[in-house]
């Protein structure tokens, strides 16, 4: 069995809703003007978000698991496991996320 990363919230939500393919709940952890970039698109607010991440749970029905997590300054570096039905899979991405009020304000997603 491979060693658990301990995530602190709102990371571990995320995780979490993203595993249950819960677009709902995966969106309320963003702020509400809160941006996501993946595979250079930009996403800004919750209808974006939640639009984003419903299209790619259709595509390829993700699974995350965190490997590896940093704290810089503000901002946090989250290394994940992604895998899902697409070519390659799983994948390692990074995670470049940052926090406001208790919630996610800016994702970047990079391979």
């Amino acid at each position: 069995m491979k060693d658990q990363v301990e995530v602190p919230k709102p990371f571990s939500t995320l995780i979490d809703a993203q595993n249950r393919q819960d677009s709902q709940d995966f969106t309320r952890n963003f702020t509400l003007h809160a941006h996501v970039r993946d595979e250079s698109k930009d996403y800004f607010g919750h209808a974006a978000i939640r639009a984003w991440n419903q299209s790619t749970n259709e595509k390829y029905h993700t699974h995350l698991r965190p490997l590896q997590l940093t704290k810089k300054g503000r901002k946090w570096e989250m290394k994940v496991e992604v895998s899902g039905t697409f070519d390659g899979s799983p994948i390692a991405l990074n995670y470049y996320l940052e926090l406001e009020d208790g919630k996610i304000s800016d994702l970047d997603i990079r391979g």
